[in-house]
């Protein structure tokens, strides 16, 4: 070999084992430091954990309030929890952003797990804040700031086929009747859906009804504005025949 090509090949292989070395070292540290650089993208620091909002009574939606975390959550997902009264051995029973609160849910406890997210620094979501448990959940009629008793409620013989009237309930004098919504329920009454077109005082159960609980969802408004607006669901009914 000429010394020209002997020089060559030693310029090329001292390159390839600089790359490699640098590579390697690159390796180590990214894997020294994964999990610190997971944390800098997600989760954040939590400042405040989330709460609970609402009354823990049969018929109310409670909500939650994310808390505060740094940096700020852009966007977040739920994972609400029914749990013994002691806010242990815990069931999901929902994702959505709110909760009915449904007969089963009687003497139980709710808690609800917020992941949050923030789209600004892509990785994985990794915290997940369980909210300590409400108060035992009680059944009977809530109250609601804004509405006297009685609440909204249904009458008649829950049948298929069978004419059920809406009973808007006794709202302040302030408060006028802005709509009502008809709500198909599972059998426990939760897990409601509006019933399409089912808007009026009269409704006719239909044969996907059966089996099912209705609700109905009244929305009050203030007469030329005033009084403010406020919404009531009545207890489920008993199951559809």
């Amino acid at each position: 070999m000429s010394r020209r090509r002997t020089i060559l090949f030693a310029t090329v292989v001292g390159f390839l084992a600089g790359a490699a070395s640098a590579t390697a070292a690159w390796t180590a540290n990214t894997t020294a430091t994964g999990t610190l650089t997971a944390a800098l993208e997600f989760p954040p620091l939590t400042v405040t954990i989330p709460t609970i909002v609402g009354v823990a009574q049969d018929g109310q939606t409670l909500k939650v309030d994310l808390g505060t975390y740094s940096p700020a959550a852009t966007s977040a997902t739920y994972e609400w929890l029914r749990c013994d009264s002691a806010g242990a051995n815990c069931t999901a029973i929902g994702t959505s952003a709110t909760q009915l609160l449904a007969l089963a849910d009687i003497t139980k406890t709710i808690r609800v797990r917020v992941t949050p997210k923030n789209g600004a620094m892509p990785g994985p979501a990794v915290l997940s804040e369980a909210t300590t448990p409400t108060n035992a959940i009680i059944g009977g009629a809530p109250t609601l700031a804004l509405v006297a008793s009685p609440l909204p409620a249904i009458s008649g013989t829950l049948a298929v086929g069978q004419l059920l009237t809406a009973n808007d309930g006794q709202w302040l004098s302030l408060l006028g009747i802005g709509s009502r919504q008809w709500l198909r329920c599972d059998d426990v009454g939760a897990s409601c859906a509006d019933i399409a077109g089912a808007t009026g005082i009269w409704y006719t159960p239909v044969a996907a009804d059966r089996g099912k609980r209705l609700r109905l969802r009244v929305t009050a408004t203030g007469v030329l504005g005033l009084g403010g607006k406020n919404v009531a669901t009545s207890l489920a009914t008993e199951k559809v025949t």
